[in-house]
């Protein structure tokens, strides 16, 4: 039953190529540019978060009452990578 079902499948496709590539082309087009409209990432975790839990209101109150906590994570200069002699370079906000 399924060794026919996967016969008739490849037996379409081979009779249709053209129309089968073409379709795939376009199911292709159609994805990335739906992905590319619709789909956002965002590095910003208080946005990702809801406001309105009570625990990340703490950890707003927290922040916004130490600020020096959270600059401390964040490097002034520059990292060396190896032999390649390239540098990144990180600066706080």
């Amino acid at each position: 039953m399924l060794n026919s079902a996967i016969i008739q499948i490849v037996d379409f496709c081979v009779q249709r190529r053209w129309q089968v590539l073409c379709f795939g082309i376009l199911l292709a087009v159609v994805s990335a540019t739906y992905d590319v409209r619709r789909f956002s990432i965002t590095t910003d975790t208080d946005s990702l978060i809801s406001q309105d839990l009570p625990w990340h209101q703490r950890q707003s109150a927290l922040s916004k009452a130490f600020p020096q906590k959270e600059r401390a994570f964040k490097t002034l200069g520059s990292i060396p990578l190896g032999r390649s002699g390239r540098q990144w370079r990180v600066f706080s906000a």
